[in-house]
């Protein structure tokens, strides 16, 4: 194959050896240029982002660093959660007394609740709610959407107290 090539080369004119040198030359400049370019305009993308992306980096660390101080003079909890009958209080509180729920004691100190067919909006609401005063603490969540009813789900979760975590 390399005889064959070399025989054709030969053939050639000098002048055309040079041009065809040249527009091969060309063609690799162009398909090497072709393939950084994406890698370029990805530089360039990012290098421009990079003020914006470092100010709401600032921003967040700014929240985050008075959200700490938030918490760091917050009122320890008064009361921790043990029994099921004070889970079943806050939930009927958090406006999870009309789902359909299922409350156990798993163990000294943790509690499952078994929701059924709750929205997944005033679930969302609800545990917000359960972890108001910070003396109970969602250690695990499973949801599980429904499919005959949008919007709804079915979840089962693990409370603790906080002071456990």
């Amino acid at each position: 194959m390399n005889a064959v090539f070399l025989h054709w080369w030969q053939a050639r004119p000098a002048r055309e050896r040079v041009a065809l040198a040249i527009a091969a030359l060309l063609i690799v400049a162009t398909l090497g240029f072709l393939s950084i370019e994406p890698y370029i305009e990805e530089r360039r993308r990012l290098v421009t982002e990079l003020p914006a992306l470092n100010a709401d980096l600032a921003w967040m660390q700014e929240r985050l660093r008075e959200l700490r101080d938030l918490l760091a003079t917050r009122n320890p909890p008064t009361k921790a959660v043990f029994s099921t009958s004070d889970v079943r209080e806050r939930l009927t509180s958090a406006g999870l007394a009309k789902v359909d729920s299922q409350i156990d004691q798993l163990q000294p100190g943790r509690i499952s609740v078994s929701l059924e067919a709750v929205e997944f909006t005033v679930l969302v609401d609800g545990m917000a709610a359960l972890d108001s005063n910070g003396t109970l603490l969602i250690n695990q969540a499973e949801l599980r959407a429904l499919s005959d009813r949008p919007g709804h789900v079915s979840a089962r979760l693990e409370f603790v107290p906080a002071k456990e975590l």
